[in-house]
């Protein structure tokens, strides 16, 4: 654990000093997605294995691979000074502070998940942060009024083989990408993971969050593979109040 911990940190450091505009795909950076830098294996060929209910099975390990940044972050004229301040900051960055990582931030940080699926609902398991998402696929709908928490409130159904989670419910302490790429309270973001014939997944977010952006943002367009390695997800422990925080770049 220690070692993925420590080359995750080093993938995020670098990205994390990068500028705001004109990323390029895998850049944690705003517009951008995480570098991978654990190895994702061949993908298998064949297509994902169906349940029982003839939906496709997505149980496993899983690992952001690869993406492309749509566009930058469509912020609003009085948001925009904010966070490119933030992006000039990174012991500012909620992940640098122990804080959960957010929807969709957390499925393209450089550390694997494992996905548990039955027809009902689909647990995922995030190695970052020890995080976890339930998301039921039952047809319920959202609550009347969500608790706003980090990872928000998801529910999920099926549009033929893709899965759609909506997610809404969310506080303002999370980034959606990596640098100063902020929402508020507002953020609603719809997550589409979709079987490959070769075996991967690709992945899409979308958030809208009428508050702090003009137009939705299309944050994460990539593929899901299988990481190297066992099917367990490792310990990982990132303490509050870190003391290295205060050695990090800062604006000057």
């Amino acid at each position: 654990m220690m070692q993925r911990l420590l080359i995750a940190w080093a993938a995020c450091g670098i990205a994390m000093a990068q500028a705001p505009g004109g990323v390029s795909a895998g850049d944690d950076s705003i517009g951008g997605t995480p570098r991978t830098v654990l190895p994702t294996q061949f993908p298998s060929g064949k297509p994902l294995p169906k349940m029982s209910n003839g939906k496709p099975d997505l149980s496993g390990m899983w690992m952001f691979q690869l993406g492309k940044s749509v566009n930058n972050g469509p912020y609003k004229a009085d948001v925009l000074p904010t966070v490119q301040a933030l992006a000039k900051d990174n012991s500012a960055d909620p992940g640098v502070n122990c804080f959960l990582l957010g929807t969709p931030r957390v499925t393209t940080y450089p550390l694997p998940f494992k996905i548990i699926q039955s027809p009902k609902e689909i647990i995922i398991l995030y190695e970052a942060m020890r995080t976890f998402r339930d998301i039921p696929t039952d047809g319920r709908g959202h609550s009347r009024v969500p608790e706003n928490t980090f990872m928000g409130e998801s529910v999920g159904h099926w549009e033929e083989d893709t899965l759609v989670v909506d997610t809404i419910g969310f506080n303002d302490k999370t980034w959606l990408a990596g640098n100063g790429a902020i929402h508020s309270e507002d953020l609603h973001v719809v997550e589409r993971y979709s079987p490959t014939a070769d075996g991967r997944i690709h992945y899409e977010a979308v958030a809208e969050d009428p508050t702090m952006l003009t137009n939705p943002w299309k944050v994460v367009d990539g593929l899901l593979n299988v990481p190297v390695g066992g099917d367990l997800i490792s310990e990982y422990e990132c303490i509050e109040g870190n003391r290295d925080v205060e050695h990090l770049t800062k604006p000057k």
